[in-house]
């Protein structure tokens, strides 16, 4: 990747960026951290103009005007909320003729905000500049395993009409660019690039008190849909002999999956209690993490896991699977990232963790401080960034180089 310098001040490149969700939505996952720490980040080098729908997900009314109001004032960026239906695929439409240096797509698979943009493209092709794609994990394994034969033809619909003929795809791990050339084909990599973490970590309070005589807290912190794998945790801890609370909060994003785990969690023997809390508004998961002995997350596939770095900041373990980009957690003393087809071996962590004395814990969760704190280290991943940002904005970006090895197109 060369170097590119940054644009000088009052010549910042404009950008669209294409985020399905963005506050004042809570309940988006990730992909709504990604992309604010990335405007908070760079706002300095580049005009970020947001597109991104006008409700939370699941939500059935649309943010209020106060509240939109609220976050153009927080973030200070120039939002558009779109409406569903054909009123918001007009306003993109309209948003789209605007001159842009680059337009920036959070998803690839979401109909709205992922394949119209791609149609939009195709009609408007001289209205902007280069075209990014981050799919933010829809295309690793686990997610296209969810209703894989619809998926399966949606991509190759696109390769097939020549829609991401001349789109980039940008991922945020060496994992994540294998399986985006997985899923679409072809040679040619992703641009990689990490997440940028927040400017600043959440605030928590250190709590060195000795911990409360009890049973082992475990929390799952996490949209309920297939990918997050809530199940495989209940089964988990089901085989435990040890006492357990088990909380469980996050938005519910697939009713059969819910009613799947309300089945397990109705099986659970007496000395396995467990508690829905429903969604968390982002203001309360710190205290919440703080509030846990483990964080247990047995993804089928992150591409990054904000969650996973809150927990960490907040001094607390986390138990994964091994398809995370969070890896060696058992050396560093901050938990355990392990293998889907080993339930023994999450339950040996789990019983490890009700076992340990207070001064065993409080020396961990400071551990997990501290291994977040260097983790997130910024400097890197914004340069990093902010350099590919304005490759791509360059006005001679409009003409992709396939020789250069990378294009996402097809």
């Amino acid at each position: 990747m060369s170097s590119a310098a940054a644009p000088p001040a009052g010549a910042r490149p404009r950008v669209l960026m294409l985020s399905p969700y963005f506050p004042p939505a809570e309940q988006g996952g990730g992909s709504v951290q990604a992309v604010l720490n990335l405007t908070r980040h760079l706002r300095d080098d580049f005009e970020f103009v947001v597109a991104t729908r006008d409700h939370d997900l699941r939500g059935t009314q649309p943010f209020s005007a106060a509240s939109q109001h609220a976050a153009r004032q927080a973030t200070g960026l120039d939002i558009h909320y779109l409406a569903g239906g054909m009123s918001g695929a007009r306003q993109l439409h309209s948003l789209l003729r605007q001159p842009f240096d680059l337009v920036y797509l959070h998803s690839l698979m979401a109909p709205d905000l992922g394949l119209w943009p791609l149609l939009c493209r195709r009609w408007l092709a001289a209205a902007h500049g280069p075209l990014l794609v981050a799919p933010r994990g829809e295309l690793m394994p686990g997610a296209l395993a969810q209703r894989s034969r619809a998926k399966r033809v949606y991509l190759a619909l696109l390769r097939g009409t020549g829609l991401l003929r001349g789109v980039q795809f940008h991922a945020t791990g060496s994992d994540e660019a294998q399986a985006i050339q997985a899923a679409l084909g072809g040679s040619a990599p992703p641009h990689v690039a990490a997440d940028l973490p927040p400017p600043q970590l959440p605030a928590t309070e250190t709590d060195d008190a000795p911990r409360r005589p009890g049973p082992l807290r475990v929390l799952f912190l996490s949209r309920i849909d297939p990918v997050k794998n809530l199940g495989f945790a209940l089964k988990v801890v089901s085989g435990m002999s040890c006492e357990i609370e088990f909380d469980i909060a996050g938005p519910i994003g697939n009713d059969q999956v819910w009613a799947d785990c309300q089945g397990l969690m109705r099986a659970l023997p007496a000395h396995i209690r467990t508690r829905y809390l429903g969604a968390v508004a982002h203001a309360e998961v710190a205290p919440m993490m703080a509030a846990h002995d483990v964080f247990f997350l047995p993804t089928l596939g992150e591409n990054h896991g904000y969650v996973v770095a809150e927990a960490l900041a907040a001094g607390c373990p986390v138990l994964l699977s091994d398809r995370t980009p969070w890896r060696g957690l058992q050396s560093a003393g901050v938990g355990a990232d392990l293998p889907l087809d080993d339930v023994l071996a999450f339950q040996r962590v789990l019983a490890t963790q009700a076992a340990m004395s207070n001064d065993e814990r409080r020396e961990q969760r400071a551990r997990c401080r501290t291994y977040a704190q260097q983790r997130l280290t910024a400097d890197a991943s914004v340069a990093a960034m902010r350099e590919l940002l304005t490759r791509l904005a360059q006005p001679n970006a409009r003409i992709v180089s396939t020789s250069a090895g990378q294009s996402g197109g097809r």
